[in-house]
């Protein structure tokens, strides 16, 4: 399974309302930047969209991702 069909598996069916891309390397055992570079071209496919923020583990912030199959329109 490809890198970017991976990511999109974790964030249709997580349990936590999103993920950083920080979170999703780290589920995944992926690299930052690979797992990074991924979410990039979902989200540019329209596939995955920031939630909100969160935090990193060295305290920065960042966006939460999730799959647009979770968001429910109104």
């Amino acid at each position: 399974m490809k890198g970017k069909d991976r990511i999109l598996l974790l964030l249709a069916n997580s349990k936590q309302s999103g993920l950083t891309d920080e979170e999703i390397a780290s589920a995944l055992d992926m690299n930052p930047s690979s797992a990074r570079t991924r979410r990039c071209e979902l989200e540019q496919e329209g596939l995955v969209i920031p939630i909100g923020f969160g935090i990193t583990k060295s305290g920065r912030r960042t966006f939460v991702w999730t799959a647009m199959s979770t968001v429910r329109k109104v």
